[in-house]
């Protein structure tokens, strides 16, 4: 399935830097401190919402075994992008370079794993700064993602969890490199393998430099809510957005009656809506019907969205996706893309 957002994802993340400007050197040439081995930045940003990377960016090696015993799945661009998000709360953007797995062994992962049947997975990420006047890099601080099965509820996922953090943060400051830098870890709740969701983070922690022992999750400033999903509906905070979701549904409905409801993730930074991702799934009975249902999104998503929110509609038949629509923050008109 081709899909806009997982591309956006992988120029973040590899190319991580493209610009328009091909007549100027693309990349630097960094040292990691107190290493030999020279290290390659992308010299520009495509992006202020986006980490520049250390290239090359080292594989994230995902587990599968307990997943599927507990038949739960990982959505892993929501897992890693999400992460990211967090981190920024903490590592900005702009002076920090993103590179992973770089100080957790992979058999000390899966030994923790082994250990219990709530963390299925867990990504590190490693957050360098430029040292001032100086091609060096220093590590300025690592963002460990822990994954919850779907079966487990959230009280018993967070117990788990800060055993499981605990445990990796005593592997960290036992590090020289990782012995006093801030360490932010969070909890992504996964969904079962049959849900259309792709699963959220329902809390982080934040381990200040050198600071030794786990504290108490917190509620993350950005948070993202499964619709449709009886959290999301049943919490009466939402009950305006959740209406304005329900009429947008309702209105994409009566397009066609072969239609599948609408389903996504709807995201809030600090208590306030940020963003809107959607997928509507119909009967493919031709190019005409889905350049029409475009049309009708994309009518749905001017009259009921706000405009200082940004919104994205993802358009797929059974097959494949078909088309995408997209409306920034504040935008006066929406970019809708067919998919060939």
């Amino acid at each position: 399935m081709k899909k806009v957002t997982s591309f956006f994802i992988c120029l973040s993340i590899i190319l991580s830097g493209c610009s328009g400007n091909f007549g100027k050197k693309q990349e630097e040439v960094v040292q990691e401190h107190d290493e030999k081995e020279k290290k390659i930045i992308s010299k520009y940003a495509i992006s202020d919402e986006y980490y520049r990377t250390i290239i090359p960016l080292k594989e994230q090696k995902i587990i599968g075994e307990i997943n599927e015993a507990t038949g739960s799945k990982l959505d892993l661009n929501a897992f890693e992008m999400g992460l990211m998000d967090i981190a920024k709360d903490t590592f900005n953007t702009k002076d920090h370079f993103l590179q992973r797995s770089e100080y957790l062994p992979q058999k000390k992962i899966e030994d923790l794993l082994l250990q219990q049947g709530v963390i299925s997975n867990v990504i590190e990420h490693d957050y360098f700064k430029r040292e001032e006047r100086s091609d060096n890099l220093t590590l300025g601080g690592v963002v460990i993602g822990l994954s919850i099965t779907a079966n487990y509820s959230h009280e018993d996922a967070m117990n788990d969890g800060k055993e499981v953090a605990s445990q990796i943060l005593k592997v960290l400051r036992e590090k020289e490199e990782t012995a006093s830098v801030p360490v932010v870890f969070a909890l992504f709740k996964q969904e079962t393998q049959t849900s259309l969701q792709t699963g959220s983070f329902i809390g982080s922690m934040m381990i200040e430099e050198g600071q030794q022992t786990i504290g108490e999750w917190g509620t993350t400033s950005k948070q993202s809510f499964n619709y449709p999903s009886p959290e999301f509906e049943g919490d009466a905070a939402y009950s305006k957005d959740v209406e304005m979701l329900q009429k947008f549904t309702e209105e994409v409905k009566k397009f066609n009656k072969d239609y599948i409801p609408v389903n996504g993730e709807v995201f809030y930074e600090n208590g306030q809506l940020d963003h809107i991702n959607l997928n509507v799934r119909v009967q493919f009975y031709g190019k005409s019907e889905v350049i029409a249902l475009s049309q009708v999104v994309t009518q749905h998503v001017l009259e009921i969205f706000p405009k200082e929110i940004s919104v994205q509609v993802n358009v797929n038949s059974e097959q494949k996706q078909e088309a995408v629509i997209m409306k920034e923050k504040n935008a006066e008109k929406p970019f809708v893309h067919f998919l060939d």
